[in-house]
């Protein structure tokens, strides 16, 4: 991807990129009729294979904010769930797709409550004096629990 396409990209309309995205998933209501994220990037920026993995990550990245904007905003509810390699994404119609998203935001809830506890526990145990040790000697200590 050269950098002027970059930059017209950048400069592409918000608005614009969430209206095409909300007339495809128009098209993928329920479960059942979910479009994948390849064929998602296909539709707005062609064969993936013709971009880097670092400038994909960079386009995907613009997608999915446009759909969390979409989901947001809007009464389209797009819900994406991982089946086998790829992820699949659609607008909810029934009980059934609206757990998918149900599940994944509680098993969220769960990990920022995990998160919560690290917090308060590296203020009580003063892990700021362990990082600066340890970047001192230039080490980064990982801990496995």
């Amino acid at each position: 991807m050269k950098k002027n396409q970059i930059k017209k990209l950048d400069d592409e309309d918000f608005t614009d990129i969430s209206k095409r995205m909300y007339v495809l998933m128009a098209k993928h209501i329920g479960g059942n009729n979910a479009i994948s994220k390849r064929n998602i990037f296909k539709h707005f920026f062609g064969n993936p294979e013709k971009f880097n993995k670092y400038q994909q990550l960079f386009l995907w990245q613009k997608l999915s904010l446009v759909i969390c904007y979409i989901r947001r905003r809007t009464k389209c509810f797009i819900v994406s769930e991982q089946r086998t390699t790829d992820y699949y994404f659609f607008v909810i119609k029934g009980q059934a797709d609206a757990n998918i998203y149900i599940k994944r935001a509680n098993d969220h809830i769960k990990g920022l409550q995990g998160m919560k506890k690290r917090a308060t526990q590296a203020v009580a145990g003063n892990w700021h004096k362990q990082v600066t040790a340890n970047a001192k000697k230039k080490v980064l200590q990982l801990e496995y629990k």
